[in-house]
């Protein structure tokens, strides 16, 4: 997520680090303190701030209650989107059946056809755990029982956009494939957070599943965040 920060963040903050360091020295000259206990107290300092204020993504972390108090914060450098969300995923599966059935039996299916047969629906969960060094996304989805989880992610956002965009790779395992099903597959998924909307998220996937017979999926994602107060608890 640190990639969000403005490019002036990661300077102005050595900066800071400078001075304090300087102020630290100075306090050790006025006071006759010992220099290497001040420095030691200062490196617990800032490892208590990466590891509370800034690594962590339980719900009374630091960076989580700072912004829960000045929301604005989710627009202005990018949103908190740790929790629970839910919705549906919308996949090209009936069309590429459609197809094979289709090529099975020898029987042509037009372009026309193909566009009037409704995207497969299926409901679908995601849990976000963010802090500002690393993001992970698990996933559970209805029609096949499976879980994911990401192997990579990463939060971007175009200059010339206000979106703020979550594309990850996962991998899923579906615990009782069908018959030329795969157990295992890697997907990939792209997701856009806006501030007119800050708790929906939506975007595509597509999966490298069942690749070598052409039966690998792609579709649509739409999930609204579940505000209940255990999800609050949990995280």
């Amino acid at each position: 997520m640190y990639c969000l920060f403005p490019k002036s963040f990661w300077p102005a903050l050595l900066i800071i680090y400078s001075f304090v360091v300087l102020a630290v020295l100075k306090l050790c000259d006025i006071f006759d303190f010992s220099e290497i206990t001040i420095f030691r107290l200062l490196a617990l300092v800032v490892v208590f701030a990466v590891t509370y204020f800034l690594g962590a993504s339980f719900h009374y972390s630091g960076w989580r209650m700072i912004w829960r108090k000045f929301p604005a914060l989710n627009k202005l450098l990018f949103p908190d989107l740790n929790g629970i969300w839910l919705g549906s995923s919308n996949s090209n599966w009936p069309v590429i059946k459609q197809m094979k059935d289709r090529a099975l039996s020898d029987e042509k299916i037009t372009e026309e056809e193909l566009e009037k047969i409704d995207l497969q629906h299926d409901d679908m969960a995601i849990e976000i755990k963010a802090s500002l060094f690393k993001i992970k996304v698990l996933g559970k989805l209805s029609s096949t029982n499976g879980n994911s989880y990401s192997l990579s992610s990463t939060m971007y956002k175009k200059e010339d956009a206000e979106l703020v965009n979550l594309a990850y790779i996962y991998e899923q395992v579906t615990p009782d494939p069908k018959r030329m099903d795969q157990d295992t597959h890697i997907g990939a998924a792209s997701l856009s957070w806006n501030a007119c909307v800050p708790n929906e998220l939506t975007g595509v996937y597509w999966t490298r599943r069942s690749w070598r017979q052409g039966l690998n999926t792609a579709g649509r994602i739409n999930l609204k965040k579940s505000v209940g107060k255990s999800n609050a608890k949990n995280h």
